[in-house]
């Protein structure tokens, strides 16, 4: 069966990301390789990923592709982040859209928005956001949650992409509609 993760802001090829968000790594080729690694650790080819923009920083669409033919996963949908340039296109396994998704989750009454930017200072309505963008520095409220791998690593102290109910349950436990 599959499962959907969400995760964003790997920043593959970003070299000053390891010194920006104090990244355990000595260069971006080692830090490249064990986010791989990570990432194929919890996804498998059966399963979906929701990435929330920024996967790479370079504009080369040859380097997006080798980086994505070593990833898990049997779709990816892509919201594009402030870094995704045309480097990263649509294909047969990857889909990118503009600005955000919204969901229903059939077991949960809120609708999930799904979003790179976080929009911290507007209230949800008692929906769920979801979003990137901020490496783990934003202090959340009105039920969002920054999925990451730099907040998820501050969180649970790897750099993995989190199922899609876990992220909704850091929303629901770690911020309060104020």
């Amino acid at each position: 069966m599959s499962k959907i993760f969400v995760t964003s802001d790997h920043h593959f090829g970003h070299r000053n990301i390891i010194k920006y968000c104090s990244r355990p790594y000595g260069d971006v080729y080692e830090m490249d390789k064990d986010l791989i690694e990570q990432w194929n650790q919890v996804v498998t080819n059966k399963d979906v990923v929701i990435y929330g923009g920024d996967f790479t920083i370079k504009n080369d669409k040859k380097y997006a592709e080798k980086i994505l033919a070593q990833l898990n996963y049997k779709f990816i949908i892509l919201i594009r982040g402030n870094h995704d340039y045309s480097a990263v296109v649509s294909s047969d396994k990857w889909s990118m859209i503009a600005d955000s998704i919204t969901l229903r989750i059939s077991n949960n009454k809120r609708k999930v928005f799904i979003q790179h930017h976080p929009y911290n200072n507007i209230p949800t309505d008692g929906n769920i956001r979801l979003h990137g963008h901020s490496h783990g520095t934003l202090t959340t409220k009105f039920l969002t949650f920054d999925f990451g791998i730099d907040s998820v690593a501050n969180i649970i102290g790897n750099y993995q992409p989190i199922l899609l109910e876990e992220a909704i349950k850091f929303a629901e436990e770690y911020n309060n509609e104020l």
